[in-house]
């Protein structure tokens, strides 16, 4: 597996909103009259239907470092509106089946060394066919289960971007049970066989799961640690 080094960038918080309030909908209902005709607009895609909805995703570019998404269904109701102002770019969403429940997901991807990207996975929920934000464990905690489910005493390091499938951000990179496979490249500051090239960082296995909780959570299961 090749692997490149990266430096540490930190993410702003970009702007999000779920379900907006009858103005925004009133105002997407005039955009879609006026844009749409009653059809999806050339450049929107489809990424969900069953018998009672179609969802479409608009992803539009402002500029450079700047981007839009809006999630829609043939209801005329906007169902989220994503803002990226951060650099890098949004992959197009995509819907993925777990069971009987539906995600609706993308990734914030920073190009360059380290694979920096950010999920952003939303359930949607179809008894309103809203979406609700699915929480992810803080990488803090994360790291801290490494280190209680491997037994490493002292700290631990890790590169900044996980490694996904094919290192793809799209649904190629889950497997068939619509869990995320992940791989993350760590080394111990205080081992010197850890820390001396990309021959010595350890590799962690691990996939993430989607469990319900008051809300759907998105939970990492670590598998093995390998050299």
């Amino acid at each position: 597996m090749f692997l490149i080094g990266c430096d540490q960038k930190s993410v702003k918080n970009n702007k999000s909103k779920i379900n907006p309030s009858s103005t925004e909908k009133q105002d997407f209902l005039a955009y879609f009259q006026k844009q749409y005709s009653g059809l999806q607009g050339k450049d929107d895609k489809l990424i969900y239907e069953d018998e009672k909805v179609k969802i479409y995703a608009n992803h539009s570019i402002i500029e450079e470092g700047e981007e839009k998404l809006i999630i829609y269904s043939d209801r005329q109701d906007t169902l989220l509106t994503f803002e990226h102002d951060d650099g890098g770019k949004i992959t197009f969403p995509f819907a993925l089946n777990d069971e009987e429940e539906t995600f609706i997901n993308f990734f914030e991807v920073w190009e360059g060394s380290g694979f920096l990207s950010k999920k952003n996975f939303y359930h949607l929920n179809t008894n309103d066919y809203s979406l609700d934000p699915v929480v992810e464990t803080e990488f803090k905690t994360m790291l801290n289960d490494v280190k209680k489910r491997f037994k490493i005493k002292d700290s631990i390091y890790t590169r900044t971007g996980e490694l996904y499938e094919n290192y793809a951000f799209d649904k190629s990179c889950f497997n068939k049970n619509g869990e995320l496979p992940f791989k993350l490249v760590l080394f111990n500051h205080d081992q010197p066989s850890l820390n001396k090239g990309l021959e010595g960082f350890k590799t962690l296995n691990g996939i993430y799961k989607f469990e319900k909780d008051d809300n759907y959570i998105l939970k990492p299961v670590f598998i093995d640690l390998i050299d």
